[in-house]
Order: structure tokens, then sequence, then C-alpha cells
């Protein structure tokens, strides 16, 4: 019997069995359909090609350590992350800010009207535009110029993620501590 026949009739009794012990309909459907994916898919799977495989990246865990900072230098950051087991991050998809949304409005430094964590986004050249430690500039990636502010007239090379959705610079040192926003790939 070609396997394509074994299959037909595997699902047949499947469904019998499904009958008569008067599984629930939706049930029922969901695991014949699943049935059918596997006979339609059987006969080609040794035919598969690893280059026609497709991967997508993984994405990353967004979190804040529970230690908080004064120095919102990017060297300080990284030793706060790294202590927690991750690096600083880098807010660069819808995704990634989004979390970072969450995560912020979770645990972030409220002051009025909003809540504040330090970001690795830094004014490095001193141009007034941030930019990731990698050098890629904040408005090539989600921070366009019309999402970002200055805190409390206090503009600087650092800056804070604001759940408005804004990088705020600021100076390196603030006299409250906050929050550091970190990365690290999940398990």
């Amino acid at each position: 019997m070609p396997s394509t026949c074994k299959l037909m009739l595997l699902l047949r009794i499947c469904q019998l069995v499904l009958l008569l012990t008067n599984v629930t309909g939706m049930a029922a459907t969901a695991f014949q359909t699943q049935l059918q994916d596997v006979r339609l898919l059987s006969p080609i799977s040794a035919l598969m090609d690893v280059r026609n495989l497709s991967f997508t990246a993984t994405p990353l865990e967004v979190f804040m350590p529970l230690s908080w900072t004064t120095n919102g230098t990017y060297a300080s950051q990284k030793e706060v992350c790294a202590e927690a087991g991750g690096i600083p991050l880098l807010i660069k998809t819808q995704r990634t800010l989004n979390d970072t949304q969450t995560v912020v409005w979770a645990g972030g430094h409220y002051l009025p009207f909003n809540m504040f964590a330090w970001s690795c986004a830094r004014d490095f050249d001193g141009d007034g535009e941030p930019e990731w430690p990698d050098g890629e500039k904040t408005a090539a990636t989600i921070f366009t110029a019309d999402r970002l502010g200055t805190m409390l007239l206090a503009g600087g090379p650092a800056y804070f993620y604001s759940t408005s959705q804004y990088l705020m610079s600021s100076f390196e040192t603030k006299a409250s501590t906050f929050p550091v926003l970190c990365s690290r790939n999940p398990a």
C-alpha cells in the first residue's frame, strides 16, 4: 500500500475515533487539519533543501536591572548591565521600542507625566544628534528627529528613554538614581 494511502487510512481511523469519543468539533477539526498537513507534506519532506529554510532572529530580552545609578555614562551602563548578565540596550526596531515601553512603564523612575530610564544613546560628537554606541545615528533607526527632546532644560551628552517614546538629552550625572535599559538574548 503506498504511503499516501496509508495516511488516508490513518486519517479515516482518527476521524472515526474522534466521532466515537465525542470530541468537540473544534478539536476534531484542528486534529484533522494537522493530519492533512502531515499527509500533504510527507511525500515532499525528503526533497527539502536546507537552503530553502528561512530563519527569524530571536528577539532581545529587554530588562532593567534592580540596581539603579546616578551615573549615565556608557561605561557605568555597561557595568550595571554586565552585573545582570546583559549589555546596554540599542532600540533600533519597533518591536524593541514596544518592549522597552512596557518595561519602563512597569519600573522606570517616575517624574511628572513620564517614566524614565537611562539609554545608551549618546551625543558622542557634540552635534546634537544622538547615536548608538555602534556609531549609527538614532535618527537612522526608530528615533526620528521629532522624537528627541531635552530633559528639564538640561541638555548634555547622555540620553534618557521616556515613556512618551522620546529620547531626552541630559547631563551624565543626576541627583536621583535611574534604572538602566539592558538587553540579552533569551536562553
